[in-house]
């Protein structure tokens, strides 16, 4: 298969929700960097969140949409909403495959395959004990089937599909949208929408670009996800990308606190790009590779209180360009052996 990834579906559920979050080192250092405090609608249920204005990074802007969006905008903001909802996020409610192992791949990074070769591939899978496969989802009217022999046959293997709506960060037709999740929902209840919006190139929308301002498209998505009974997945960043992904995953999750969508937050999931950069001594270990979700669940619950879902749908120990083996330690026997240890970690 074209892209391996080891997934890991990470359930975490603390108590506190909201508490210790805002009380947080990581907002207290901010204050320091340069933030301010975002008020919320109702300050006597909660005090002022300090968040930081970003660092500058090359094609991403600070100022003034950032500041416009985060810090002036208060009632005015349209995705405020009257407090009211906790952060109650309940592992226990999320579906499962049986037999779940935790082990999953990236099917083909195309749109659709013929019948032979779906045959062909999801009979390794199976022989892998493989039991989530991210799939490819376009929102175009000819996409709607193109997939719907590869989901009956992952169904009927006991496999759950991770789907990933194919489109750039932007507006999206969000009616469409929601009719492709109910189409789907009969397979799986998961729904990565964009990808990778910390780098320049997965974008549509033109600059500047900003945290917030991908929250401003992905929200809308996420409404749509959420009213078709689907769970909206925040799309996993690049961890070498234009804009530091722990930094991106920190803002994210904030500023949805700050604008009161825990409505979103309940329903959420954060899809993660844990690549192993180079070789390592221990790849299932590596908190620069494999084991970033662990510099992001530190994040999310200095944020949150609490931990998201996570589910790794791209990963792994990549191969040197252009088959170049043994540039930078990577070869056949490591590659091998390093995606060998993450699986059988999990």
């Amino acid at each position: 298969l074209f892209l391996v990834s080891a997934l890991l579906v990470a359930w975490f559920f603390t108590a506190d929700p909201l508490g210790r979050g805002l009380a947080s080192p990581f907002y207290q250092e901010a204050l320091g960097q340069g933030g301010g405090n975002i008020s919320l609608v109702d300050t006597s249920l909660l005090t002022p969140i300090p968040f930081p204005s970003p660092r500058p990074v090359q094609g991403w802007d600070d100022f003034p949409a950032w500041e416009e969006m985060t810090i002036t905008r208060t009632n005015a903001s349209p995705y405020r909403r009257v407090m009211g909802e906790p952060l109650s996020f309940n592992p226990a409610l999320l579906p499962r495959p049986p037999e779940d192992n935790g082990r999953g791949v990236h099917w083909f990074p195309t749109r659709a395959q013929s019948r032979e070769t779906v045959d062909r591939y999801l009979t390794e899978v199976t022989a892998m004990r493989l039991r989530w496969v991210v799939v490819l989802q376009g929102l175009e009217p000819y996409e709607q089937e193109s997939n719907t022999y590869l989901r009956s046959n992952l169904k009927a293997a006991g496999i759950m599909p991770v789907v990933r709506i194919l489109a750039s960060v932007g507006p999206l037709d969000y009616r469409r949208l929601e009719e492709t999740v109910r189409r789907l929902l009969p397979y799986t209840a998961y729904f990565q929408v964009f990808n990778e919006p910390n780098l320049e190139d997965e974008w549509g929308a033109p600059a500047p670009h900003s945290t917030a301002r991908f929250l401003e498209y992905w929200i809308p998505a996420a409404e749509a996800v959420s009213r078709a009974g689907g769970y909206a997945g925040l799309p996993g960043p690049s961890p070498v990308g234009d804009y530091a992904d722990v930094r991106f995953v920190s803002e994210t999750v904030g500023l949805l606190l700050a604008w009161n969508r825990q409505d979103l937050l309940n329903r959420a999931w954060l899809a993660v790009h844990n690549y192993t950069l180079g070789a390592v001594a221990d790849c299932a270990a590596d908190e620069a590779g494999f084991g970033r979700y662990r510099r992001y669940n530190r994040e999310i619950v200095a944020a949150l209180g609490v931990s998201l879902p996570m589910i790794a749908t791209e990963g792994g120990p990549v191969p040197p360009p252009s088959g170049r083996w043994g540039v930078g330690g990577i070869t056949p026997e490591y590659h091998a052996a390093c995606l060998s240890a993450i699986y059988r970690w999990l």
